[in-house]
């Protein structure tokens, strides 16, 4: 992964002050990916970014390539998303979604009447519409999007653009992760997180691109961890103060950054005691083919890893390699039902624990041979 030197997205400083530095080996549809990250703290306003950021023709890349989860349980709340849009559009019709991803917030507000369009880079994600460009010709009065501005190395571009493609009045309703909620939901740390905002920060950059704030919603949200902004199109340029958040960002983001380094030692106390219990004739299946599967097996010794399956629900996977580190085939599911005796299971994919922990009592899989990896949110 390329990197360049940016400027505060926020403020457009250039003082900063690095927080925390690490990186992350990601392989995704048999591509592999670098990622050095640094995430800095702007040092007038506060705004925590990735700086130098990822070069966004790479992201582009990654994002193409990378597997979207297509099963039965979402992992977001799609009732809240639906009824906050009812609550907020009024009269408006026209709607964009940013991030369809498989589709179903498009399908569940097209069932209600709006005329829905999805925007969705991933080609693997099934979505009813998918497009990386916005047609500048279709005009908007609703634009949705959930958890993608973060992901976004020039916020204030992306906030332009759609501007520019939006009718008089019309609503952006944008969910994003609430970087005063990192403390509690430390997940929001990612090499794919390129932006992390507060309340203040996206409430400025809204207006300076041209967008009145109406309302910001802490408790219909689709992720516990988010907050949603409402603002309205405005013909010029809203009025702000620039935040001055520098001494709170810091705090929360450092809070996080504890959180991240306890979940390590955790995957390696975890591990040892699932070691102790192991016996040679068992298998140690992992049940999700994501980073968490990845980072257990650099807990497991060496002389264990011929124990180690790999399973994930997604069929688009199977026979796939868990990485180039660990080329661990990865199966279907119902390979479970093959080994002669008992493994021990460990559901990696967490956000599904409880419709895997099902289907494995259904392969014959006791509760006792049930773990959930310890991936303190």
């Amino acid at each position: 992964m390329k990197y360049q030197e940016i400027k505060c997205p926020s403020c457009e400083s250039n003082k900063c002050e690095t927080l925390y530095h690490y990186k992350d080996n990601i392989e995704v549809n048999q591509a592999e990916f670098f990622f050095n990250t640094n995430e800095v703290v702007c040092k007038i306003c506060g705004f925590i970014y990735t700086n130098p950021a990822p070069v966004e023709s790479l992201l582009e890349q990654y994002y193409g390539a990378k597997y979207l989860y297509s099963g039965g349980t979402l992992d977001y709340n799609l009732e809240n998303r639906v009824n906050y849009l009812e609550k907020v559009r009024g009269s408006r019709n026209k709607l964009l979604e940013i991030g369809s991803g498989e589709g179903s917030f498009i399908r569940a507000v097209s069932r209600l009447g709006i005329e829905a369009t999805g925007m969705e880079p991933n080609k693997e994600s099934g979505a009813i519409y998918s497009s990386k460009h916005i047609d500048n010709d279709s005009l908007f009065d609703l634009v949705v999007s959930n958890h993608v501005l973060e992901h976004i190395v020039n916020p204030v571009e992306f906030l332009s653009q759609l501007h520019d493609c939006m009718l008089p009045k019309g609503l952006l309703i944008f969910e994003v992760p609430n970087l005063h909620m990192y403390g509690v939901y430390a997940t929001a740390i990612s090499h794919e997180h390129v932006s992390h905002f507060t309340p203040a920060s996206l409430s400025y950059l809204m207006r300076r691109c041209g967008f009145e704030v109406l309302d910001l919603e802490y408790r219909e949200v689709s992720r516990p961890l988010g907050f949603t902004v409402v603002a309205q199109k405005e013909e010029n340029r809203v009025s702000s103060i620039i935040p001055s958040e520098y001494e709170v960002n810091k705090s929360y983001f450092l809070q996080a950054v504890s959180q991240v380094k306890k979940r390590e030692n955790d995957y390696k106390n975890y591990v040892n005691s699932l070691i102790k219990s192991l016996s040679k004739k068992q298998n140690i299946v992992l049940w999700g083919a994501n980073s968490i599967a990845i980072d257990i097996c650099k807990c497991i010794p060496q002389l264990h890893h011929s124990q180690i399956i790999v399973v994930d629900s997604n069929k688009n996977r199977w026979k796939c390699e868990l990485s180039k580190q660990y080329p661990i085939k990865i199966n279907n599911p119902d390979y479970i039902k093959e080994l002669k005796h008992e493994p021990i299971v460990t559901i990696c994919a967490i956000s599904w624990a409880q419709e895997i922990t099902t289907q494995l009592l259904g392969l014959k899989v006791t509760d006792e041979s049930i773990h959930i990896a310890p991936f303190d949110i």
